[in-house]
Formats: C-alpha cells, sequence, structure tokens
C-alpha cells in the first residue's frame, strides 16, 4: 500500500520514527492490541519531544537578571522572534528508542519565525506645511515685449511668449535690416544714399571717398543683430554685427532711426571697415585723430612699465578698437589740462565707454614713442 502525504515524513528531516509505516500495517485499529500500542506510542512520543528539546536547547534555563546573554539564551517568552528554527538549527541524528510493532505519530515539524519586515518608511520626513498656508506660486519676471503687441503676447501661453517675443522682434528690426542691405546691395554711391543716416548732407563726402575706393555692391556678407538703445529726442540706435565672406572678423555697423527714417551711419561703417585705427597705430601717422574705440581707465602693469619715464604721474587708459589684435595704452600727465578733464570725465568707477577719443603719437624723454590723448570728444560712437 503506498504512502500518502500524511504519512511521508518532511523533506531535509531526520525521520525520528523510523519503523512508525510498518508498525501501522501490523496493527489494526479495531483490536485491543491496536488500542494498548496506540497508548504506548503516544507515551513514548511524549517522552521523545521532551528529551528533543532538552537536547536541541529549546527550554534553556532562565536566564539571571543584568546577566549577558547571547542569541541562543534569550527566553522564549521574551523575544519568540530570535528562537533557532529548524533550519538554522544544529543538523543532528537522532535515533530515539522505540519498540517493535509499536505505532507512533509522527511529531510535527515545527513552524519556520518569520522574518521582521523591514520598516521601508524614509528616515528624514519633509517637513510638512500648515494644511491652512496655501503656497504662493512662483513670480515670473516679467516679458517685455518690443512691439505694440503686448497685449497678444502677456495673453499668450508661457511657452509661446518666446516664440512671439521673436516674431515681434523681427517685425521691429526688418526696416532695420532693409535700410543696411539697400546699402550694402546698391550698384553705385548714388544708389546707397538714400539709405545713409542724413545721406544729402554728406552727399560730397561721399561722392569723394568713392572716387578713391571700389564703388561695388557687397553681396557676399552675414548681418547678426547685436541690441537697440534708444538715444535723447527720442531716436533710435539698432546696433549690429556685419561680416564679409572676405574678412575674418566682422565689425559694428549702426541704424539710426529718427522722425520715423531709418539710415546707415555711414562714417562709422566706413572708419571700421577700413580699419583707420589700425592703419593709424602701424605707420604712426603725426597727426591728431578721432577714432571711435572702448576706452577704459587702467594701471599700467605691462612688463616695459620701467621703461616708461615718471610712470606714477601719467595717468592711463586701455584703447581697443572694435576688432582683435590692436589693444593698445594712451597716456596722459596728471598734472596736465587733458590729464585733468580726462579724470573728470572718465574715472576709476566707470565701465569700459564706447566713445570717440583725440589720440596722437609722441615721444617720452627717452625717445620711445606712445599715444597721448588730446581729448574725450564724446561718450557715443553716433556723432550726427
Amino acid at each position: 500500500m503506498p504512502q500518502t502525504a500524511e504519512q511521508l515524513p518532511s523533506p531535509g528531516v531526520v525521520d525520528p520514527l523510523p519503523s512508525y509505516s510498518k508498525a501501522k500495517t501490523k496493527a489494526g485499529s479495531s483490536s485491543p492490541l491496536g488500542w494498548i500500542a496506540l497508548a504506548a506510542a503516544i507515551i513514548g512520543l511524549m517522552s521523545y519531544v521532551v528529551w528533543s528539546r532538552d537536547l536541541l536547547g529549546l527550554n534553556p534555563p532562565e536566564i539571571q537578571a543584568n546577566e549577558p546573554s547571547s542569541g541562543a539564551d534569550l527566553d522564549y517568552q521574551t523575544a519568540p522572534e530570535e528562537v533557532m528554527s529548524p533550519a538554522t538549527a544544529p543538523d543532528i541524528a537522532v535515533e530515539p528508542a522505540h519498540e517493535e510493532g509499536v505505532s507512533e505519530t509522527v511529531p510535527a515539524e515545527p513552524e519556520p519565525v518569520s522574518e521582521p519586515v523591514p520598516d521601508k518608511r524614509p528616515t528624514e520626513l519633509a517637513e510638512a506645511k500648515p494644511a491652512s498656508v496655501e503656497e504662493e506660486p512662483p513670480v515670473d519676471e516679467p516679458l517685455r515685449p518690443v512691439s505694440g503687441s503686448d497685449a497678444a503676447v502677456v495673453a499668450a501661453p508661457a511657452d509661446e511668449k518666446v516664440s512671439l517675443l521673436k516674431a515681434n522682434q523681427n517685425a521691429i528690426l526688418e526696416p532695420a535690416r532693409r535700410a543696411i542691405r539697400g546699402f550694402l546691395e546698391g550698384e553705385n554711391w548714388e544708389a546707397r544714399l538714400p539709405y545713409i543716416h542724413k545721406g544729402n548732407e554728406q552727399r560730397a563726402e561721399v561722392a569723394e571717398y568713392y572716387a578713391n575706393h571700389v564703388d561695388l555692391p557687397f553681396l557676399d556678407y552675414r548681418l547678426d543683430y547685436f541690441h537697440t538703445e534708444p538715444r535723447p529726442g527720442g531716436r533710435k540706435v539698432y546696433v549690429f554685427f556685419l561680416t564679409f565672406s572676405n574678412q575674418q572678423d566682422g565689425f559694428p555697423v549702426i541704424v539710426v532711426e529718427e522722425n520715423q527714417t531709418l539710415g546707415l551711419d555711414w562714417d562709422l561703417f566706413v572708419e571700421f571697415k577700413d580699419r583707420h585705427f589700425q592703419e593709424f597705430i602701424e605707420e604712426r601717422d603725426q597727426t591728431s585723430q578721432a577714432f571711435r574705440v572702448v576706452i577704459q581707465r587702467v594701471t599700467y602693469w605691462e612688463s616695459d612699465r620701467d621703461q616708461i619715464p615718471d610712470v606714477e604721474n601719467l595717468v592711463c587708459y586701455k584703447i581697443d578698437p572694435p576688432y582683435p589684435g590692436f589693444t593698445r595704452y594712451a597716456f596722459v600727465a596728471k598734472d596736465s589740462d587733458a590729464g585733468r578733464r580726462m579724470v573728470e570725465q572718465l574715472s576709476w568707477q566707470e565701465d569700459p565707454l564706447a566713445g570717440e577719443v583725440q589720440l596722437r603719437w609722441d615721444e617720452f624723454e627717452n625717445g620711445r614713442p606712445y599715444l597721448t590723448i588730446d581729448q574725450l570728444v564724446s561718450r557715443s560712437w553716433v556723432r550726427r
């Protein structure tokens, strides 16, 4: 007769009653001898359970108070979670005493003690805000539309405001771009004259210039917007950066808006395109000339400082044209009229100034040439 699931010993556990199956088949459940055998089996089972618990240390003596104890000596009643489970108990083969022909009941396998579930809550919680306090939404910086369609921009969703502002800006800048393109792409100087700021006042000067220079249209160039600057009298100045294909470095160009008309600042265009300051530096022209540059007061600490006589009594200014490679320093005596005017007009506290300055070449007592400043002509690049 095959064994049922109840008769099979649990896997991995030593069967303490190896003759249980045989005894059960021999003893009849209805005979007196069977009842006697069953009673003997129960008594033997109780003895076996007590004996096995003592052997495995599951009934340890009471722990004395204030004495250190190990994990194996814990009181079962006070720390049930740390009682040794069958999976962790020593692997001891036990052969309990038994009698042939005695039917015994297989002891139930002790249930494994479940491990405590770890607390997965965060150790630090964000400080809770009172329910009555409502968090105010962040305040965005107000956008500044550059055209008259302010209401449409303000009412637009946030993700559309930038594109609307760019569209408005392009619409505002288009007349200035047309003025530059009309000037550059004109077939000759007379075709360019309408696109020049106050062109009729400069007609003779423009004609003389192109009589000595190439008078052809510029077709290969790049134009990039820089910024817009308001000017006194309701005027506006639009600054772009112009780069020709045959030049490595570009330069600023300016469109002046006045009385609802726009025109290119022609003399600034010529000065920067032809690099008048570079020519003045390389040829050391002895005449005094005005240049539109970026100027800033500094202390001169270059390696040749000791070669400049009486350098402590000189005011030094850094001069930068609007193209790289030609930064220079200009000096003026502190006790001279020009020096006192320059100190008053351009102090230490001021940022670099885009202005117009009158320069000339001079020599120190030791024969060393240097740039000197005659005057600060204007605090702007726009002359007219």
